[in-house]
């Protein structure tokens, strides 16, 4: 349960809450030599929206030496997910299913245990790869090795089953530096998806945490952004399907605010913010948030009161919210001056 005594930047390892949980290997990829990257899905009985998702997949241009794994969190075998990823031919193709249900975050951690490549492009299967992903990434990637995360922009795509046609999209393939004080803004990096990572990187920092569920992404993002160089692509690499699902049920609405309300309130403590000021910040935001919930789903209700929240004048809360982002701008820029030595010294601690 997350709460205000949440230690967000502790180092857990994930991966032993599933060590004993076969994932049993139903189709191999043929390769003499394992490439260097492997894209990942993992799935859950939503086989003609993978089979969308493989073929985005399977479509890579110039940059095919690659290994995709298909990870189902469905044990019941003979399914029509088994059925669709025996019928391919493609011998880069290595499909897994796990002998007990792991849920969402598990099965996310397990996907990342089962690659074998440097890097790792995570990819839901509900979204699609466009054809260039992997060889700009890579040729970037190739030229700045030492990126632990790369997360090229995505095309959202509202499904209302009309033929998906991805619009011409300006970019100027420029990079920008994520920190982990950046999620106070706002969430860059977004669902973890059409993203690529170090997958070394990945495992030091113990995988994503079940426990901050529902947010468990945007925690992971952050504390890998506390020792890890992450970036932003200015360039639409991917598609992100929106679809009508359980992120935008009420109790799920809730434990986003929850959780976001303790990560923010705990970055604003370890950077030394003004405790008025963070407080004032923190109410301002989330009643906008409450009332952004309320307009996605008009069910949704919260009682702001168990989390601290307190009414706050719109004046004093948007001189907050202002001066705060200017504390995220000034560390941001004595990150950029003095960062080479302060990840180095995290990173060391990290290893040790």
């Amino acid at each position: 349960m997350v709460n205000s005594k949440t230690d967000f930047f502790k180092i857990v390892n994930n991966f032993s809450r599933i060590e004993e949980i076969e994932s049993i290997p139903i189709v191999k990829a043929r390769f003499d030599t394992p490439p260097q990257i492997n894209i990942v899905i993992p799935t859950h009985k939503r086989v003609n929206l993978l089979k969308d998702a493989i073929k985005s997949v399977l479509a890579q241009q110039e940059y095919t030496n690659f290994e995709l794994i298909v990870v189902d969190d469905d044990p019941n075998r003979n399914c029509q997910t088994e059925e669709l990823l025996k019928s391919y031919s493609d011998g880069r193709i290595s499909y897994y299913k796990n002998s007990q249900n792991l849920g969402m975050i598990n099965n996310w951690n397990r996907c990342f245990e089962l690659a074998c490549g440097d890097w790792v492009v995570m990819l839901h299967d509900d979204d699609l790869l466009l054809p260039s992903f992997l060889k700009d990434c890579m040729a970037l990637l190739e030229k700045q090795p030492q990126i632990g995360m790369l997360k090229p922009k995505w095309y959202h795509w509202n499904d209302d089953g009309k033929e998906l046609i991805v619009p011409e999209q300006e970019s100027s393939n420029t990079l920008k530096r994520i920190y982990e004080i950046s999620h106070l803004n706002q969430n860059l990096i977004g669902a973890p998806t059409g993203i690529i990572i170090n997958k070394e990187k990945f495992t030091a920092i113990g995988g994503f945490n079940p426990e901050f569920f529902p947010s468990s992404d945007k925690c992971f993002t952050t504390l890998f952004a506390y020792y890890f160089e992450v970036y932003e692509l200015d360039k639409v690499l991917s598609v992100y399907r929106w679809l009508l699902n359980d992120s935008l049920k009420v109790e799920v609405l809730r434990g986003f605010l929850v959780n976001d309300y303790y990560l923010f309130k705990y970055l604003c403590k370890r950077f030394g913010f003004p405790k008025p000021l963070a407080n004032n910040f923190l109410n301002f935001k989330f009643r906008n948030i409450v009332g952004y919930y309320k307009s996605i789903n008009p069910n949704f209700d919260f009682d702001k009161s168990t989390i601290g929240l307190k009414p706050v004048h719109k004046i004093p809360g948007k001189v907050a919210f202002i001066l705060t982002n200017r504390l995220v701008a000034f560390y941001n820029k004595i990150y950029s001056k003095y960062g080479e030595r302060i990840f180095e010294k995290r990173q060391q601690k990290l290893e040790c």
